[in-house]
């Protein structure tokens, strides 16, 4: 039933003209064009619902996530207790997407971060994976390449509550975990690689890549799992914040892009993976 929520043909909903990839990192633009991939998602605009509210059945949960469309890094998320407070606390003039808390999260080990059943030991998580899309010299393709070799677990400081409002139980924005030390790593960035070329098949035609330059760009990929073994995308980031211990990944994906002259693809394969796609990004039109 993950996507019944939004009407992407409704009028409120036509898509406006975005340049490059905005149709990744807005989390509106993302929620309309790919929900299947994303928790149930609705919309405030201005203060009002844009498009369908969230029906009785979808409000029983106790937890929701009202989150504003212009802010990444884990800024402007606001947690309450119903829709309906959700509506009450949007601010006129602003757009917001609103999610309630995802069914059965998977919880882990604060120090190891391995599934923890432990009653008040487990805490809530993400997993952060980069990826990048090229668009060669000369040609009308896109390139898809997710990194293997670095990312990130990042836990809640306090242990997971189901009522709890708390930014520190519900929100999960520290890196905590380098993917080299967490063994869960292998199984996961498979998926989480799988999922990003799904992604990236579903929205190719609407990315808007220059006639002949060269061009790329880095984003972050944040997922959630939960104790069934379903995967969600809750964001994704584009110009992610790196810390000067990435700079090896930086400098491996500028190999591939930039290479100089030179070779440099072998190279970078222990970092990043190029992952096939289907489909031709739309040439974007010149500004006269």
């Amino acid at each position: 039933d993950v996507g019944e929520n939004v009407d992407a043909n409704s009028p409120k909903h036509t898509h406006t003209h975005r340049y490059g990839t905005e149709c990744l990192s807005s989390k509106s633009d993302l929620a309309i064009t790919a929900p299947e991939f994303l928790p149930k998602t609705w919309h405030i605009r201005d203060g009002v619902w844009s498009g369908k509210e969230p029906s009785s059945n979808s409000t029983s949960t106790t937890l929701w996530f009202l989150k504003e469309c212009n802010r990444n890094f884990a800024t402007g998320i606001t947690v309450l207790t119903s829709a309906r407070a959700c509506l009450e606390y949007a601010k006129p003039g602003k757009s917001y997407v609103v999610q309630p808390h995802y069914p059965k999260p998977l919880l882990v080990n604060l120090s190891t971060g391995l599934p923890s059943t432990r009653e008040g030991e487990g805490h809530k998580f993400h997993v952060r994976l980069y990826m990048f899309l090229r668009k060669p010299q000369n040609r009308h393709v896109l390139e898809l390449y997710t990194c293997r070799g670095h990312g990130w677990i990042c836990i809640a400081k306090e242990p997971w509550n189901s009522t709890s409002t708390s930014r520190n139980v519900q929100i999960t924005r520290d890196r905590s975990i380098h993917s080299s030390k967490w063994e869960m790593w292998p199984g996961v960035y498979r998926r989480m690689s799988s999922m990003a070329a799904r992604l990236v098949n579903r929205i190719v035609k609407r990315v808007e890549v220059p006639e002949s330059k060269p061009a790329f760009e880095l984003f972050g990929v944040d997922f959630i799992m939960t104790q069934d073994e379903r995967m969600l995308m809750y964001e994704v980031n584009a110009g992610p914040c790196v810390k000067d211990s990435e700079r090896p990944m930086i400098a491996e994906m500028l190999n591939i892009c930039i290479p100089w002259g030179v070779d440099n693809h072998n190279r970078s394969r222990d970092i990043w993976e190029r992952v096939e796609i289907q489909g031709v990004p739309s040439i974007r039109a010149k500004i006269r």
